[in-house]
Formats: structure tokens, sequence, C-alpha cells
């Protein structure tokens, strides 16, 4: 789904190689089935890569609300 929506390879790659890929590109999927438009779905698909950037998630990593109000 990424590489629909984002051209640029340098952005491209950025994307997928940060954690929670399977999920990021799940959720583009059903915003896509529901008929967003590409614009719309790259800007919610850099939000995410911003939203799992700042507390540093990853996968089988238990997240507590602490550090997300810290990250925020």
């Amino acid at each position: 789904m990424l590489k629909h929506v984002i051209k640029r390879a340098y952005y491209l790659n950025k994307h997928l190689e940060a954690p929670l890929l399977k999920e990021r590109q799940e959720y583009l999927q059903y915003l896509a089935d529901k008929g967003y438009y590409r614009e719309t779905l790259k800007t919610i698909a850099v939000y995410l890569l911003r939203i799992i950037q700042f507390p540093q998630l990853e996968e089988d990593r238990i997240i507590t609300i602490q550090t997300i109000e810290k990250a925020a």
C-alpha cells in the first residue's frame, strides 16, 4: 500500500524500514477501501510514521501511558 501512496524512494524507504509496517499498511488499505484519496492517505502515512517515531514504538514492547505522554 505504501508503494502506491509514497512515490519518492527516500521517503518510501523511511516508511518501509520503520516498525509496525504491517499495521500501518493495513490501516492505510482500510482507508483506501473506504475511498480516501491518495493525498489524504499520504498525509495519514506521514502522521503514522511520526506517531511511532516519537515514543519509539516497536513490536512486542509494552508502552505505558507515561511513555506516550512524555513523547507528546
